[in-house]
């Protein structure tokens, strides 16, 4: 469990550090979105596993199953709606 955790870890740092690149890559400002957390990672990777074993109508019923035991938190979640 400790090697899992720490490749989901080594993945959310390296998503930051590209995007952190892509940023200073743009001419002129731009707006910084808030860091990608483990736990958006996690979301995330539950998600991309579950469309490819079961059948839903919408990525937002997905997004719902996958964080079920937060549901009213998350569905009102940040990244929801570039999904």
């Amino acid at each position: 469990m400790l090697f899992l955790t720490e490749i989901f870890r080594l993945l959310v740092e390296q998503t930051n550090l590209y995007y952190q690149q892509h940023l200073d890559g743009k001419a002129g400002p731009v707006r910084r979105l808030p860091d990608i957390t483990l736990s958006d990672m996690m979301t995330f990777i539950v998600i991309a596993l579950q469309i490819g074993h079961e059948f839903k109508d919408t990525l937002h019923d997905h997004y719902l199953q996958a964080v079920h035991s937060k549901e009213k938190k998350m569905f009102q979640h940040k990244n929801l709606q570039t999904l």
